[in-house]
């Protein structure tokens, strides 16, 4: 357990539930689950909330707080907390709501900097796919995808969390409360964010629908140049199944140029037909 003083308000940081007071070990559940409000509790106020890390897992934190303590409980050891509390030891957070605050925001830049992530992937498969027209592969895309998508439904659950504090501090009489203030403006951004990645989901899904028509492009190019292909040569194995024939009278066969002229006609045609298509651009 880790145990720091932010302006005469104790944290309390445990990565092990038995290292928590009993009074927030009661909010500690066999499966517990980001972005809930909890039942207040002897006082105490409790709160879970995801936290998106670099491989998009979400973990679960608990915040349990009253008007003295502050206690931070994650069966995970993230990074993100160790900077909280870090800043929380050298700063003035005095009352504990406003760690509590700045906690919920940390975690909510988190959703931010996914976002900017995915976002950053997507425009460069756009310009590979469009402009440089280089084939990617189709599980990117869908790993991109699930990634979008655990980002949306982490943010709309973060969003309903706030709604759900907010109200509960209204029945609290803390209407007007600097800690509802601030909640509101958070929740401001939650539902920008919501709103940017509904845009990329969109463009993932345009994207997606670009490769396919690119992919059916590309197959119509190869069938085209089969389809030169084979218009070359069909009149060539015309002429080859003609003189191919087991007739006795075929005079062509006793001409002593027979053979040349009946290849420079080949010839002849071959090279008419690839004019004409090289002029159609068709290869």
């Amino acid at each position: 357990m880790r145990q720091v003083d932010s302006g005469g308000i104790t944290v309390l940081y445990a990565n092990d539930p038995a290292e928590l007071p009993p009074e927030a070990q009661v909010f500690v559940r066999p499966n517990l689950r980001g972005n809930r409000l909890l039942s207040n509790d002897g006082g105490m106020l409790a709160l879970t909330i995801s936290s998106l890390e670099e491989d998009d897992e979400a973990s679960p934190v608990l915040i349990a707080w009253d008007e003295e303590r502050l206690i931070v409980y994650s069966g995970a050891n993230l990074p993100v907390l160790d900077r909280c509390l870090s800043a929380a030891d050298t700063g003035e957070f005095r009352p504990a709501h406003r760690i509590v605050f700045f906690l919920i925001s940390e975690l909510f830049d988190q959703n931010l900097q996914t976002y900017g992530s995915i976002e950053g992937e997507l425009d460069w498969l756009e310009e590979s796919i469009a402009l440089r027209e280089k084939p990617i592969p189709i599980d990117r895309l869908f790993s991109l995808r699930r990634r979008l998508l655990t980002l949306h439904q982490d943010t709309f659950a973060k969003r309903r969390l706030i709604n759900k504090l907010i109200e509960h501090l209204h029945l609290q009489g803390a209407t007007g409360s600097e800690m509802i203030q601030e909640l509101r403006d958070l929740l401001e951004d939650l539902n920008e964010l919501s709103f940017e990645i509904q845009g990329l989901r969109e463009a993932l899904q345009g994207l997606m629908e670009l490769r396919l028509s690119l992919q059916g492009q590309r197959a119509n190019q190869i069938m085209q140049k089969l389809t030169v292909v084979t218009s070359i040569f069909l009149p060539l194995t015309f002429i080859v199944g003609v003189y191919g024939m087991n007739f006795e009278v075929m005079p062509e066969l006793r001409w002593p140029y027979g053979y040349y002229a009946v290849m420079v006609a080949m010839a002849v045609i071959a090279g008419i037909l690839l004019v004409y298509f090289r002029r159609k651009r068709w290869f």
